[in-house]
C-alpha cells in the first residue's frame, strides 16, 4: 500500500516555490495522526463512547479500522483518476527527482494527505484495541 502511494506521489507535482517535497515524506501524515489519535482515543473518545451506552468491543474497533483503511484506498483511487485527468489535459510539470528529469502531473502531492491520514486512523482502530 505505501509503495503504491509513493509511486503515485512521484508522478505528482513535487516542486513548489523555492522548495521540493520528497514523495516519501508524506508518510509523516500517517505517523503524526497515530501519535495524536492514540492518546486522544484512549483518554477521551473511547470513554465518551462507552458513557453514551455504545459497547465498542475490540472486534468493532478492528472493523472500524478496516473501513477507514478501505476508505483510504477509495480516496487514493479518486486522486489517481484526478491526477491522470490533469495529465491527459496537458497540465504537465517537468521536475528533477534523484538528479533525473521526469514529467509529472501538475496535481499537487499534498492531495495525498487525506489518504495517509485515513490509513493512520485505520491503524489506530485496527491494531491498537486498548487491551
Amino acid at each position: 500500500m505505501s509503495t503504491s502511494f509513493l509511486i503515485q506521489g512521484t508522478y505528482m507535482k513535487l516542486n513548489f516555490d523555492g522548495f521540493s517535497v520528497p514523495a516519501a515524506s508524506l508518510s509523516l501524515f500517517d505517523i503524526v495522526i497515530i501519535l495524536v489519535l492514540v492518546p486522544l482515543m484512549d483518554h477521551a473518545i473511547y470513554p465518551l463512547i462507552e458513557r453514551s451506552g455504545i459497547k465498542l468491543t475490540s472486534l468493532r474497533r478492528i472493523g472500524v479500522g478496516f473501513v477507514l483503511s478501505a476508505a483510504s484506498m477509495l480516496v487514493a483511487g479518486l486522486i489517481e483518476i484526478k491526477r491522470r485527468t490533469v495529465w491527459q489535459h496537458g497540465d504537465i510539470c517537468t521536475q528533477t527527482v534523484f538528479n533525473e528529469s521526469h514529467s509529472a502531473s501538475c496535481f499537487s502531492i499534498f492531495w495525498q494527505a487525506p489518504q495517509y491520514l485515513l490509513v493512520g486512523s485505520g491503524e489506530v482502530f485496527a491494531t491498537i484495541t486498548g487491551k
